[in-house]
Parts: C-alpha cells; sequence; structure tokens
C-alpha cells in the first residue's frame, strides 16, 4: 500500500513537472519572440532615426525647432551654414534671437504666425553680411510636450538676381521709351522755336514801328507843324508790318511757345519720377498721378496706335507703396497693351484702338484697370503669363520679365493681387488690386 502511494505520488510530481517544462518552453518561446519584436523594433527604431537625421544633415533648408519658450532644441547643418553659427552655439540663444525684425514678446506668443505664409525676415551672418531669409513655421505637438518647427531657405542671392533683374528690365523700358521721348519733346520744341522766331520777327518790326512813333513823338515836342508826313509813315509802316495782325498773333504765340515748354517740362518731370530709383521704406503717394507719369512718358507707344481712356476716381486716398516698383509695373502693362493693339490691328484698316486706364476704390484696397481692345490671350498663355522669361512675342523683341515682375512688385511687394480677364482676338483687362498699406515686401 505504502507503494502504490509513493508511486502516484511520483507520476503526480513527474505531471507536474512535464507541465512546468511545458509552460517554461511556452513562456521563453513568447519571451524569445518578444524579444525579436523589441530588437525588430529596435532596429527599425534606429533606421528611422539615422534617416531623419540624415534628412536634416543633408537638407538644403535650415531646419531649426525650438520649445515653446523660444529656446532653439535642434539646429541642422544647413541652418549652421545660413546663419554661421555652429549647433552648439546655436542652442543657447531663442529662435527669434536670429533675426533682426522679428520679436515674438517675452512670453514667446509664436502662434500667431503659424497661419501666415511664409515670413519674409532678415538677418544677420556671424560674419556681418545681411541675409534675407524665408521662415515657414509649422507645431510638433505630442501628448507631454510642445515644440514648433521652423524651415529657413536663404533668399539673398535670389532677391540680389530679382533686384538686378528688375533695374535691369527698367534701364530696358527706359532704353526703349528713349526715342518716343525725344520724339515728344521734339514735337514742342519745334513750335516754341518757331513761335520764339515769330517773336523775334514781330518784335522787329514793332520796334521800327515805334521808331517813326517816337519821331512823331519829338515832333510835337519840338512844335513842329508838319506832323502830317510822320502820321503818314506811321500808317505805312503799320500797314507793311500788318499791325493788326500781329496784335491778335502775339499773344497766341506767347502761350503756345509757354504751352510747348510747359509739355516739355511735363515729360522732364515724367521722365525724371519714373527714373526715380524709389525708396526701401514705403511712401504715399497720388496713384492717379503715378499712372499720369507712367502714361506720358509712354505716350509714344501708343499715341499712333489707340485711342486713350482714362477714368480717375476723384478723391482716391493715398496710397503708400514702393513708388519705383508701381512706376515699372504700370508702364509694363501700358506697353502690353500698345503692343497687343498693334498685332490685332496689323492689315485692318477698319480697326481702332482703344486703351483704357481706371482707377477705383474698393474696401480697403484701390483697384487699377488697363483695358485693351487688343488680340486678347489664349487660355494657355494665361496659364503662363507670370513665369519668368515668358513670352509670345518674336525672338529679340521681348524678354519675358514684365508680367513676372508686375507680378512680383504687386502681389510679392505689396500683398496685392493681379487679375486676368482675356479673351483671345478680343481684348484683355488686368486688374491690379494694391492695398492701402502694403502688407509684404520682397527684396527687389
Amino acid at each position: 500500500m505504502k507503494e502504490e502511494v509513493w508511486k502516484r505520488r511520483l507520476e503526480r510530481e513527474r505531471a507536474a513537472r512535464t507541465q512546468a517544462e511545458s509552460f517554461l518552453e511556452s513562456k521563453s518561446r513568447e519571451l524569445y519572440s518578444a524579444n525579436r519584436m523589441l530588437s525588430q523594433m529596435a532596429d527599425a527604431w534606429r533606421y528611422e532615426n539615422e534617416k531623419n537625421q540624415a534628412i536634416l544633415d543633408n537638407a538644403a533648408e535650415g531646419i531649426v525647432t525650438f520649445d515653446s519658450e523660444g529656446k532653439i532644441a535642434t539646429f541642422n547643418p544647413a541652418a549652421e551654414k545660413i546663419f554661421g553659427l555652429t549647433s552648439n552655439l546655436a542652442v543657447e540663444k531663442r529662435f527669434d534671437s536670429l533675426f533682426q525684425d522679428f520679436e515674438v514678446g517675452e512670453t514667446f506668443d509664436i502662434e500667431e504666425h503659424l497661419d501666415q505664409d511664409n515670413l519674409e525676415l532678415k538677418a544677420t551672418h556671424a560674419e556681418g553680411q545681411t541675409l534675407i531669409l524665408s521662415v515657414g513655421l509649422s507645431r510638433a505637438e505630442t501628448d507631454k510636450t510642445m515644440s514648433f518647427i521652423a524651415v529657413i531657405h536663404d533668399r539673398t542671392k535670389k532677391c540680389a538676381l530679382e533686384s538686378q533683374l528688375a533695374v535691369a528690365q527698367k534701364m530696358e523700358s527706359v532704353g526703349q521709351l528713349a526715342a518716343g521721348i525725344a520724339h515728344e519733346i521734339n514735337t514742342p520744341i519745334q513750335y516754341v522755336g518757331d513761335n520764339a522766331r515769330f517773336l523775334r520777327e514781330a518784335f522787329d518790326d514793332i520796334t521800327a514801328l515805334l521808331e517813326v512813333y517816337e519821331k512823331l513823338l519829338r515832333s510835337v515836342e519840338q512844335q513842329e507843324e508838319d506832323h502830317q508826313k510822320i502820321i503818314t509813315q506811321i500808317q505805312q509802316s503799320a500797314e507793311e508790318i500788318d499791325f493788326e495782325f500781329l496784335a491778335e498773333e502775339i499773344p497766341k504765340a506767347a502761350e503756345q511757345a509757354l504751352a510747348g515748354t510747359g509739355r516739355v517740362a511735363k515729360i522732364v518731370k515724367a521722365m525724371k519720377e519714373f527714373s526715380h530709383p524709389g525708396t526701401e521704406k514705403p511712401v504715399a503717394v497720388d496713384i492717379n498721378q503715378v499712372l499720369e507719369t507712367a502714361l506720358t512718358v509712354s505716350r509714344n507707344e501708343y499715341k499712333y496706335l489707340a485711342e486713350l481712356k482714362t477714368d480717375f476716381a476723384r478723391e482716391l486716398p493715398d496710397v503708400s507703396c514702393f513708388i519705383g516698383d508701381l512706376n515699372q509695373a504700370f508702364l509694363n502693362l501700358i506697353v502690353n497693351a500698345a503692343h497687343a493693339i498693334e498685332e490685332r490691328g496689323e492689315g485692318d484698316d477698319d480697326y481702332q484702338g482703344i486703351l483704357s486706364v481706371s482707377t477705383r476704390r474698393r474696401g480697403e484696397n484701390v483697384q487699377v484697370v488697363f483695358r485693351d481692345n487688343g488680340c486678347g490671350m489664349s487660355e494657355e498663355t494665361k496659364l503662363k503669363v507670370f513665369e519668368p522669361f515668358f513670352t509670345t512675342k518674336p525672338v529679340g523683341q521681348g524678354t519675358g520679365q514684365g508680367m513676372a515682375l508686375t507680378h512680383k512688385f504687386v502681389v510679392e511687394n505689396h500683398g496685392g493681387k493681379v487679375l486676368i480677364d482675356s479673351v483671345l482676338g478680343e481684348g484683355t483687362e488686368i486688374t491690379l488690386e494694391i492695398p492701402l498699406t502694403p502688407q509684404s515686401r520682397g527684396a527687389g
């Protein structure tokens, strides 16, 4: 009996040991599987981390992360190159201290800047050069932390090139207008000269007549009795010089000469205003006067092609703007309209070109509308018209910069809009919406 008890006990122990071994083996397999999964996850995390780090290290744009207090956390190699700072020095700074014109205050309220388009900010390189940077801000939020990411693109060289292109475009425009302006000045100068010669000859004739009157005066003073002979000489002299004609024409000649010099002065003043390099800061200007200047200097471009119609709104408020930019934008649109009218009128003697320019206020914007009945644009042209160097003109007749720069001046530099409505073969209407106060400023 005792042997059977031991036997049963031994079987139970064997069963328990077998069960324990089976459980241990199952748990070992689970532990191995979990360990393998953790190892794979670690490898994947390490790979993703290395990949992200490689992206940060090799990104062309500067990438800077910072916390909710503005303290810089990471500073990639591209950012080091842009600012001339090592990451060790950068992480000791606040993000807004990197820039000249960007402060978010002691509480570092960055939220107001997140919904904006890329900011155009200036910074100073460690070696002293001024940088022009495009900065895009976004939020990176987790359950425990809030941080921000700044993607920074260095536009310094591009802005310098854009500025050079703008100057080149302006100089090209001035060069193209020079012959026309010379012609515009030549016409009033000619009739100023003609009237001046007429006045000189009239003065000589009247001087001769006055000499006879002076002879009569001396005769009277000396109480000579025979005055009739002198009076007859006066009458003959007056008839010879046609004094009545001179009395009527001299005032007209003087007025015409003054009008001519006034016309020349207006052209020279307009050219001087148009050629002004502009200012780094916006100035308040009468937009109607700026348009008058552009129409004056470009008159020779359209006067033989189109009838000009203007409708400028009265009591239009001054617009705070970069006047050099708007001068160039207006000129580009006037010249383009003249060329479109010329193209449509080729071979059609009955066609009458019309160029209309109008202004009006719309809320906090001033709208300037250029309308022509020229050749119009195709849908394809409308899609490409703002692309730099795109032109529909023959080789050598267009640089393709006019509309691209117009878009830059109005949209980028003033925060406005350029709207195009055009029908091929019928004409084009281009509306510029210019805020009363510029909303942004490129580096052009």
